[in-house]
This record gives structure tokens, sequence and C-alpha cells, in this order.
């Protein structure tokens, strides 16, 4: 008589030979569990479908979704990978829940049959966009804890590009008393790493009590990679910092949220009149998109575009400067670098762009990040991060994956030639 199999591999060899149904022999919870496993898959396709601004078919994201697990799995699932790309829904659902099945049986295969499915979502972000992520439910749950609480972190802000995290720290921040740079890499914190995660994740991570050490690796833009714990304080660095000067003001935005605007006005209206007004968006990662947009109409003649919103299936969300021009200020200076991106980049597209002011950025080229995300909370309790629309400047470009060059030094263009 043969040797019998562990109870555990009968049932998921079973298992691997169920198309769509689950058949009756299992337990009702491991039933349970494989449907509310393929739920959350079917509910962020519908979701990417829907919503998306470069959506994809479900034969699609099940193609790519397990092509990208099978490379995480390694050579023992590759006889596994599909292609369902030509095929209907219904052929789609079944034969792709028949090859993840056939991946939770697989000998020393330990994830469970949810993880893998969670794996699989990921890895189909990761091919999509930079900026599309799917959180795990765990995750997600640390995460919104997290919000809710002020905790402490490290005064650094970071930004991903190429599914990989950079990182951008406050003056004087401990994370650059430390010696981390900006654009330094960010590798990993707290050993886990930084590859495929959500900027939502990985701040989470950052943050903790005060007082408390986290653990951060970084590579250097010189190459060189260093592990370094960082002390966790109460940060209280200002969002806007003020420095009159004998001809001119200096403002620093870190990042627009919902008090810049105030807080800008507030230095202006004190400021003498003729003075140059520098605005120092260095290491500004963006923050919310409607400040930036307020403040820069304070800039610019009613009727002119700061920026449109692109959506797919809608019309153009154009928004123009409302009121009469606030602030006639003789020259205006914008500060740029490698970490001034999203909404920062569309503040300063607009102010180049209008024609009311005398407006120029210097610096290096700008991060690049021209498009916008959603975050749409799944039934199961992950969440997506999905890509939603498209950012376009006045001058009818987007500067997505190319970023602005400084007009200073380009005859006032910042835009790339084509």
């Amino acid at each position: 008589m043969g040797q019998r199999r562990p109870a555990r591999l009968h049932l998921l060899s079973a298992l691997a030979v169920c198309c769509s149904v689950i058949p009756s022999v299992f337990s009702q919870d491991a039933s349970q569990d494989a449907k509310n496993a393929f739920d959350i898959f079917y509910e962020f396709a519908d979701k990417v479908s829907v919503r998306a601004y470069k959506p994809e078919r479900l034969p699609v994201i099940c193609t790519k979704a397990l092509y990208g697990l099978v490379q995480q799995l390694g050579e023992a699932a590759k006889p596994h990978d599909q292609d369902f790309s030509q095929l209907s829904d219904g052929a789609v659902r079944a034969g792709f829940e028949k090859e993840m099945l056939a991946l939770a049986a697989l000998p020393g295969q330990r994830q469970s049959l949810r993880d893998l499915v969670e794996s699989a979502l990921q890895a189909w972000c990761q091919q999509h966009d930079s900026y599309t992520h799917y959180i795990r439910g765990s995750d997600y749950a640390q995460i919104r804890r997290l919000a809710s609480s002020s905790g402490s972190g490290v005064g650094m802000s970071v930004e991903e590009k190429n599914s990989r995290i950079f990182c951008y720290p406050a003056p004087g921040s401990p994370a650059e008393v430390a010696g981390i740079k900006n654009a330094d890499q960010l590798l990993a914190v707290e050993g886990i790493d930084t590859t495929g995660k959500s900027i939502q994740l990985i701040g989470a991570l950052i943050r903790g009590a005060p007082g408390t050490a986290v653990q951060l690796r970084v590579r250097h833009a010189f190459g060189r990679e260093q592990t370094m714990k960082i002390l966790r304080e109460p940060l209280n660095t200002p969002n806007v910092r003020v420095e009159t000067l004998t001809t001119s003001l200096r403002i620093t935005i870190r990042k627009f949220n919902a008090s810049v605007v105030k807080e800008v006005c507030a230095a202006l209206a004190q400021a003498a009149q003729g003075l140059t007004l520098t605005l120092d968006l260095r290491g500004n990662n963006g923050g919310e998109l409607e400040p930036a947009i307020e403040l820069a109409s304070l800039f610019m003649e009613p009727g002119e575009t700061i920026v449109t919103l692109r959506e797919r299936d809608k019309p153009d969300d154009v928004r123009t400067a409302q009121k009469p021009r606030e602030f006639k200020i003789p020259a205006i200076i914008l500060n740029q670098d490698e970490g001034t991106a999203s909404a920062s980049e569309m503040f300063i597209a607009a102010l180049i762009g209008s024609g009311s002011n005398r407006a120029v950025s210097r610096g290096p080229k700008t991060y690049g990040k021209g498009v916008f995300q959603s975050i749409i909370e799944l039934t199961h309790g992950g969440a997506l991060i999905l890509t939603t629309g498209e950012l376009i400047a006045p001058q009818g470009r987007s500067w997505e994956g190319t970023g602005l060059l400084p007009s200073l030094e380009n005859q006032q263009r910042i835009f790339p030639k084509e």
C-alpha cells in the first residue's frame, strides 16, 4: 500500500483541479476563504476597469497579475503562467482560479490563497505604473491607525519613481542630521524592503512614538548603502517659512495644505512694496492640489488657465483664476529641484505660463509627477491607490515622466523639446 499524503496536501491538490466552483467536499470555511480571496481580486479588477486613467480588461489584468506572481514564486510556478488575454471574462475566471489554486498547492508553498491573490494584485500594480498600489487589509488598517494619531517622525518626505522610494529631508531635521541627503534612495524601513510598497505604507512605517528609533537603510547618490537608526521627534517644523531680506522676500513652502494660502497671504500683506519674491519649492513633493491651485490664482488675472484635470470618459476640468489678481509682484523667482513634484510642479507651470506676472524658475529639473491618484477602499479591508487622471499645464502639456526645466536657463521654456 502506498504512503498516504498529508491531509493538507491532499486538500490543496484537490483544490488545484477546481475551476470557478469550490467542491462540496471542502469545509465551509475553506470554501468561503477561497471565495473571499477571489472576490478581492474581481472587485479590484472592476475598480480598475471603471476608474483607471488607463484601464485594462479582466483578461489582461489576470494575465499580468499571474505572470508577476509566477516570477515571484520561481521555477516551480512557471508551468502555471498562462495567457488569458484573448479569452472571454467567464473563461478567464475559470482558468485564472484554476491556476491560482494550483499555485496554492505547490510543494513547500506556504502562503494562503488570499496571500497569493494579494501578491498577484501587487504584481499587477508594479506593471501598471509607478504610483498605483494595492495595500493589504492589515497594512491599510495600520496606515489609518497611525494617520489618526499625531505621532512623530524624522522630518523627511518621500517620493516614488519607477517602484523606488527617494528621500527629501527637511533642513535641520533628524533625517538630515543623521546624514540623509536629497534624492537618497530609501531601501528599507525596519528591515522591510520598500520595493513596490506604497508611499502611504512607507510613511506609516517611519512614524512612531516620540523618542523611539526607526531603522532606515538608504543608498546615497554616490552609490554607498548605509543603515542608520534615527530617533523620532515630535516635529513642529513650520510648513511655511518666511525670510525678509533687504530687497527681497523668501517664502519656503514644504508642502501644500489647507493652511498654506493663509500663511503666504499674511506674509505678502506685510511685505514692503517692490520686493522681489522668491518662492522656494525645493523638496516640496506636492501635498494637496486645491491649495496649490488657489495660491497660484492669487498671482494671475481672471480667466487665465491654472491647470487642466483630465480623467477618462469625463470632460476636461479646466481650472482658471476667478478673481482679480491679488498680488502684483515685480519679479517672482521659483526655486525647484529633483524633489519638487506634483502640485508644486503644477504651481510652477501655472506661474511660468501666465502672462500677467514676471516669474522665472531656477534649479535642477523637477521630479516629473503629472498624474493624480484616488484611494479606493475595498470591501474586504484593503485599498487600491489608483492613477485616475493627469494634470495638463497651461502650455497644453503634461510633465509626467519628464519634469520641468528651469526657465531661467532655457529662454523661459520649461518643457523639453519634443
